[in-house]
């Protein structure tokens, strides 16, 4: 099962005798097998809650880091034109891969979307930073919006605030056997403790859920989120149809793929109806190296749920 904190492995290191960040990684690693710069670097050590990314800063004794180990230390990931499926006026639509987190996370502030597509505007330093107006799980596949201006940003998490930038998800559901139903609409709430359950405590949450076809034993859905909650749709579909493939969080068995994608946004945008949909053969896998696995032109050919 993937953790709470994407790839990573935790480990709590205490040292007696404190010193350079660089002085106690290497004590603790003194085996070997893991680059303390890496790891420095990649912004994988915690002291107090804070990120600790210099080398020679100093550690006092009896101190406890928390290290994140991680495969994507070291790496730095690239946003291309294959990947990015809508730039204009301001608005920024990218595609992410299974596999790669939307934001920074514990065990690298490096490896993920955000900082990828701050590159590509090349804004990353010293100029405006994209902060991601949507996010998807961490093996969740699909479209990610980016404002490229300060002010297109403010727009936009105005939209989402207002409930004006609408998703569709592709959901895959194994159905071997069964006939599975042509509709399904779910409301309740829903709270998240490490991860989505029912609870009166929690708000509401309600997700559509249309058959689209039936190919080789699985129910392939789009999914139409009305609310916005953490991992809504996952939960919403096991309880409803039974749990997405690959989606071990949630009763389904791990697989070589993740059957969840956020497919289309549909928004008024600087006064234009746009529809921006996520070109099928784009794919990937968000470990390092990552690459496409062909080269795919931009699209954004309207998809009705109905």
């Amino acid at each position: 099962m993937t953790s709470l904190f994407g790839n990573a492995k935790r480990i709590w290191v205490t040292t007696t005798l404190g010193g350079t960040l660089r002085d106690v990684l290497k004590r603790y690693y003194k085996r070997g097998g893991v680059s303390v710069d890496d790891l420095i670097e990649s912004g994988g050590v915690w002291l107090n809650q804070q990120r600790q990314c210099q080398a020679n800063a100093i550690i006092p004794p009896k101190s406890t880091l928390v290290v994140y180990q991680s495969p994507t230390q070291g790496w730095h990931y690239q946003v291309t034109s294959e990947s990015v499926c809508y730039q204009q006026d301001g608005l920024l639509v990218v595609f992410k891969p299974s596999g790669l987190s939307t934001v920074p996370d514990r065990a690298c502030h490096r490896y993920n979307l955000t900082h990828a597509v701050g590159n590509y505007l090349n804004q990353a330093k010293g100029g405006f930073k994209p902060t991601a107006i949507t996010r998807l799980d961490l093996l969740v596949s699909g479209l990610v919006l980016f404002g490229e201006t300060p002010d297109a940003e403010k727009a936009l998490f105005a939209l989402m605030r207002d409930h004006q930038i609408r998703k569709l998800y592709e959901v895959r559901i194994a159905c071997e056997g069964k006939t599975p139903p042509r509709f399904k609409r779910i409301r309740g709430k829903i709270d998240f403790v490490r991860r989505a359950v029912s609870s009166e405590a929690g708000r509401w949450a309600e997700t559509w859920f249309f058959l689209r076809s039936i190919q080789q034993g699985v129910a392939i859905y789009a999914a139409v989120p009305i609310t916005g909650r953490r991992h809504q749709i996952r939960y919403h579909a096991t309880l409803l149809l039974g749990p997405i493939i690959g989606d071990d969080w949630y009763g389904g068995v791990a697989s070589g793929g993740f059957g969840l994608r956020c497919c289309q946004y549909r928004l008024v945008w600087n006064g234009c109806r746009l529809s921006i949909r996520c070109p099928d053969g784009l794919d990937g896998d968000g470990m390092p190296p990552t690459q496409s696995s062909r080269k795919i032109a931009g699209g954004g050919a309207p998809l009705d749920p109905t």
